[in-house]
């Protein structure tokens, strides 16, 4: 069975909107340093954090796991198990996944080491970590590839899972073959309560990429649960003002856990109604084109940015921590939009190569 149009589309809606999820997670925090000195308060209202936690920790959260279950249905929907064809979908993805994996972390790793070497750029680039002057053979690998921890670029934890789980098919094909659903508790399990075993991939990749294969090997429709879905989506709302509220808690991991589930199905559901508005609709699929970009150059921009803000204005209100918080991800999305639009127009193949051939 391959994706039929409808799905296809409603699929491709949620590009955009996930990637900006992304943005927001990577946008939480009240405080940032310049060496060794934080700027920003370092406590803020309880409204304050609740709107940083239901956002960051909350809705944000469900993006990443949505895309995992999104990419493992759209790998296998339609994939007859061979070498061949394996080895098709391999050659595919070096394009997609690899080629923009190197390139984006090559130029972050160069971005910090010219920001650590300009005595006017130096502050927003400190840290604790060893000047990139000084690394040796092994901590360039180690920044671009992500050994020991994630790639210098860090958003791109994701597509070293993704990478790592592409190369994993033949072990998934034959989880597949003999326990699937052994094999889906298993994990699903390992994942609700939080125990890995493994740094790379994480427990989320191999649950939801997992479970996106399982839909497509059984021929089952993503959207299957429309019909439920205003159920889900009430429950969803109340689980995640639930998780919000008990961050402090050590149950607070399952309820996040189930509050993940209840929102991938409501926002695979809201997409319904955003496919009859063909307006927004248009939008966001053309928008959608533009995620992959957004995604790769958010950090270390959205970083810089913030830290300019904060080095400029030292917000010592919440009121202003919780403006910065809201503003700044969309500025630095409309920013990257706006860079997109100037780089299609001056280097389209360069584009291209740079963000997988999307």
């Amino acid at each position: 069975m391959k994706i039929d149009p409808v799905s296809s589309e409603r699929l491709n809606i949620l590009r955009f909107p996930l990637i900006v999820g992304v943005v927001f997670i990577h946008a939480y925090g009240s405080s940032l340093g310049f060496s060794g000195v934080e700027v920003g308060v370092a406590r803020v209202t309880p409204f304050v954090r609740f709107v940083e936690d239901l956002i960051s920790q909350g809705i944000a959260r469900i993006a990443v796991p949505l895309f995992f279950l999104m990419s493992g249905y759209l790998f296998f929907v339609g994939f007859e198990w061979s070498l061949k064809n394996y080895l098709g979908k391999v050659r595919t993805r070096i394009k997609t996944l690899l080629i923009p994996f190197l390139f984006w972390n090559l130029l972050v790793l160069a971005l910090f080491a010219l920001g650590q070497a300009l005595p006017v750029t130096r502050t927003y680039f400190s840290g604790n970590n060893v000047p990139i002057s000084s690394y040796h053979a092994f901590d360039f690998l180690n920044e671009i590839f992500g050994i020991t921890h994630a790639p210098i670029a860090t958003q791109f934890w994701f597509i070293e899972d993704l990478m790592l789980l592409v190369l994993l098919v033949p072990v998934i094909h034959l989880m597949h073959k003999y326990f699937p659903y052994l094999f889906l508790a298993a994990i699903f399990v390992a994942w609700l309560v939080g125990y890995w075993f493994v740094r790379v991939p994480s427990s989320p990749s191999v649950l939801f990429f997992f479970l996106g294969s399982v839909l497509a090997v059984r021929n089952k429709n993503l959207f299957a649960l429309d019909k439920y879905g205003p159920i889900f989506l009430i429950a969803y709302v109340i689980v995640v003002i639930i998780d919000t509220l008990t961050k402090s808690q050590k149950f607070n991991l399952y309820i996040n856990n189930i509050g993940i589930i209840l929102g991938i199905i409501s926002v695979l559901f809201l997409t319904l109604p955003i496919q009859k508005n063909i307006k927004l609709k248009n939008s966001l699929l053309w928008l959608g084109k533009i995620s992959f970009f957004v995604f790769a150059a958010h950090e270390p921009t959205l970083i810089i940015v913030r830290k300019l803000a904060y080095k400029i204005i030292e917000p010592n209100s919440s009121l202003m921590i919780l403006f910065l918080y809201l503003f700044i991800p969309l500025l630095v999305i409309v920013f990257l939009i706006l860079i997109y639009r100037i780089l299609i127009m001056l280097t389209p193949r360069f584009v291209k190569i740079i963000t997988g051939e999307r």
